[in-house]
């Protein structure tokens, strides 16, 4: 049924993308815009480059005067169209899309054409003629475009209704059929193929037509001819051009978002749009409708503001299709890029433009380097290993377990070390540096004569982030030679250990800072200190070739007892290890036993009267399990035959010789640490001369047990037996461990690094007092110099103490007290010095 009084449109006519239309006075220019349908319904796929004018400004009264109404519409690229419009017959208005419930166009396709676009009558049963002529495009770049005119039924032409259109450019061709809602009848049509196409109206609910002019058309005529109401819409048809960007799978970072462009190729922005949200697809298109077709243009993306991403971080391809067929205009197809320019289009292009990114997950970057000097870590000038070969793979991680095969490999700089994994998803992964490029190889092997040091198992395992801009460094160091492990250790049998066996049992203990050395022939290639626990390791260099020889120097005054060659398929002779070096090799278990040294002290030195005895007090102390054996020797000088000393076992240590303390005549079996305490007596000769002296040599010859081949050490104190007058000065030397606390005696436990205090004390045995008093001593072996003092107080007489000489803390050598005044009989001078005991 038709509609009678009230302007429901029957024809399109409109454009605006957001470009406001205004009302202008009569023979004024009229500034408007065009836009295409927001929906397609059932209008050709190429429903964007159907641009539609917006004649929201036409005045029915300007329009219908002389010189009709002139309109200017600025178009969404910048071009500019003008014509004048001229109205004959009755009375016409604009209303918007669809003009009424019944017709086919804005209901069925050409869908929500905004502005008002239709030209209707405003009378029924009118005849009106409408005529656009002085038709002039002109693109922003100036000269002149290709361009068509189309025209269509914005109503529906009903019985006794009927519409003509005429053009002065190219014959009109029938672009789009329109069924109308639930209906196939369509109006009668004739002329098309020609300059004029005639529309004669039906009965019931009627479809309507869109036809394209050509070739420029300077002037297009639209005659209506209602019944009730009648109406035309009117547009242009250039190309359109519309662009998107979709992601695959997921965005590099969450917050990443693509702002995709059109604009021309100086830099102006026709029309843009985002991805928004989570989403991958679906965005909304950013459109240009109607783009001239005699000046570039340009699709184009960038990262949208916000975004952690850069395009850096992701691969761009760029496909266009085009649902014109046959214009001739190129299409790109997978470019690679983020930006394309179309030199020039065919009007009636129907562009559709998609970038497709593809995010670079994270990169594992990292070197392998020649790790010189074997401390795990890079250091400045430590670059690539200088040889080929070497390959770093990556491999999925299942239940903390390295899976193959290996997804990917990259093959080492051999001057920098440098590699590279890029492409990585979130996940967890293992580096592997291998030797090979076999993908199902995931065992960690390196080339011939090299060693991992920092990641000694060659393989890490390393959690990839989702979307980190930053990549994950993974270092490998590598050797180019051979490892050697072993122990030195003090081979005394402790903890149920057996002594002196080159074995390490039972509790022994390892030696520090002893230092363990290879060499080829006199040049050594290797060296390093023993840990705390005595533990080393060498890092032996590949030019290092043929057979080396491994020592330890022990400590001051230790010994060599025994030990073992390991794994190096080598041997131990007393005190080295020989064995091949071979590059790319881990020895271990080479073992160094060392022993400390026995101790015998001290010397002694008495004045003695002729027919007299005096005893000396001495402490012989085992540096390890064996059994030990003393003698004694003297020398009379003058000779003299009468001289005689006997040694005894001084049991309880008291440096003095009790009435049951038998003589020692056979040897002693001792374990490490174990003291033997001795008393030498010794008789002077009756009448011995004033001034005779008698040396007496004890010898501690020790044997040790279980050393193979058979090991032996003597050690000797001197007693010196001065024959004087009554008042002669007597001295005696105690001993105290400061470091471990306790009282002096003659003989006292240490180990290295302990503090020991000797003090000496010289007593008047005669009747009157000595002048002229002097005191003399020696840092004893095994021992370095702490401090010396004096007498805190001075005994009556003596009138003043001067250290005399001493060695440099630290050092070794002679310690002189010298005395001022006199020493009065009975009377005692106490000095002492404190050493420091050998590491």
């Amino acid at each position: 049924m038709k509609r009678v009084l009230v302007m429901i449109c029957r024809f399109l006519l409109a454009c605006v993308l957001g470009v406001a239309a205004f009302l202008a006075a009569p023979g004024s220019a009229n500034a408007a815009g065009c836009a295409p349908a927001t929906t397609q319904g059932t209008a050709p796929a190429d429903f964007r480059t159907y641009c539609w004018l917006d004649l929201t400004g036409y005045n029915d009264g300007t329009a219908s005067s002389g010189t009709g109404q002139n309109f200017s519409f600025t178009l969404p690229d910048g071009t500019t169209v003008s014509f004048n419009l001229k109205r004959t017959g009755g009375a016409l208005t604009t209303v918007a899309v669809p003009s009424w419930t019944g017709s086919a166009f804005g209901n069925a396709a050409f869908n929500g054409i905004p502005g008002r676009p239709i030209l209707y009558q405003a009378t029924n049963g009118t005849t009106v003629t409408v005529t656009i002529s002085a038709i002039s495009v002109v693109p922003p770049t100036g000269g002149s475009a290709q361009y068509s005119m189309i025209v269509g039924d914005g109503e529906s032409s009903n019985g006794g209704e009927s519409l003509r259109f005429t053009t002065t450019g190219g014959n009109w061709t029938r672009i789009a059929t329109i069924y109308n809602t639930g209906s196939t009848t369509l109006p009668g049509v004739t002329g098309e193929g020609t300059q004029q196409v005639d529309v004669t109206g039906v009965n019931g609910t009627v479809g309507s037509f869109v036809w394209r002019s050509d070739n420029n058309p300077k002037q297009i005529t639209a005659r209506m001819v209602g019944s009730g109401l009648q109406g035309v819409i009117i547009g242009m048809r250039y190309a359109s051009v519309s662009v998107v960007s979709q992601i695959t799978g997921q965005r590099y970072n969450a917050a990443d978002q693509f702002t995709y462009r059109l604009g021309t190729n100086t830099g102006t922005v026709l029309a843009s749009g985002s991805t928004t949200s989570t989403a991958t697809s679906g965005f909304a298109v950013a459109s240009v409708p109607t783009v001239a077709a005699s000046y570039p243009f340009v699709v184009s993306q960038v990262m949208a503001a916000g975004s952690v991403g850069t395009l850096a971080n992701y691969t761009t391809s760029l496909t266009c299709t085009n649902s014109t067929s046959g214009t001739g205009t190129t299409m790109p197809t997978n470019v690679s890029g983020n930006s394309y320019t179309f030199n020039s289009l065919a009007y009636g292009d129907a562009i559709l433009c998609t970038f497709t990114n593809t995010p670079i997950f994270n990169t594992i970057v990292g070197t392998v380097y020649h790790d010189i000097n074997h401390n795990g870590a890079r250091d400045g000038p430590e670059g690539g290993p200088g040889v080929a070969g070497f390959y770093v793979k990556i491999a999925p991680v299942s239940g903390g377990t390295c899976t193959g095969p290996a997804t990917q490999y990259a093959t080492v700089d051999a001057s920098s070390g440098a590699y590279t994994l890029p492409n990585l998803a979130q996940g967890t992964y293992c580096v592997i540096l291998d030797n090979n490029t076999t993908l199902s190889d995931i065992t960690p092997t390196l080339p011939a004569g090299w060693l991992p040091t920092e990641s000694p198992s060659g393989v890490l395992q390393v959690s990839v982030p989702a979307g980190s801009p930053t990549p994950v460094p993974q270092d490998f160091g590598v050797y180019n030679g051979s490892r050697l492990a072993g122990t030195v250790f003090a081979d005394v049998g402790t903890g149920g250990g057996t002594a002196n066996n080159g074995a390490k049992d039972g509790s022994e203990a390892g030696l520090a800072t002893v230092t363990v050395t290879a060499s080829s022939g006199a040049t050594a290639v290797a060296s390093a200190q023993t840990a705390g626990d005595g533990t080393f390791t060498l890092w032996v260099p590949a030019t290092a070739t043929g057979t080396l020889t491994l020592s330890a120097t022990p400590p001051a005054g230790y010994l060599a007892t025994g030990g073992s060659a390991g794994t190096t398929g080598g041997s131990y002779t007393r005190p080295n290890v020989t064995y091949p070096s071979a590059a790319g090799q881990v020895y271990s278990g080479v073992l160094f036993g060392l022993v400390p040294p026995n101790t015998f002290t001290p010397n002694g030195a008495q004045t003695a009267q002729a027919g007299s005895v005096v005893f000396y007090a001495h402490t012989f102390q085992a540096g390890s399990g064996g059994q030990v054996s003393f003698s004694l020797a003297n020398v009379a000088s003058p000779a003299n035959t009468g001289w005689n000393a006997i040694v005894y076992r001084d049991a309880n240590c008291s440096a003095s010789l009790d009435g049951t303390e038998p003589a020692l005549t056979a040897p002693v079996t001792v374990t490490a640490g174990q003291q033997v305490c001795l008393v030498v007596k010794q008789f002077v000769p009756s009448g011995t001369a004033f001034g005779a002296l008698n040396t007496v040599t004890a010898t501690a010859a020790f044997t040790y047990t279980n050393a193979s081949p058979a090991l032996s050490a003597n050690l000797a104190v001197t007693d010196v037996t001065t024959v004087g007058e009554p008042t002669a000065l007597s001295l005696r030397k105690l001993v105290a461990n400061v470091t471990r606390g306790g009282t002096a005696s003659t003989s006292v436990n240490a180990t290295p690094g302990e503090l020991l205090q000797y003090t000496l004390t010289a007593q008047n045995n005669g009747g009157g007092p000595l002048s002229t008093l002097v005191i003399n001593d020696a840092t004893p072996a095994f021992t370095v110099f702490v401090s010396a003092a004096c007498p805190g107080t001075l005994p009556a007489g003596i009138t003043g103490c001067t250290i005399a000489s001493q060695p440099a803390a630290g050092g070794t050598g002679g310690v002189q007290w010298t005395f001022t005044g006199t020493l009065a009989a009975s009377a005692q001078l106490v000095v002492s010095y404190q050493v420091r005991l050998s590491q």
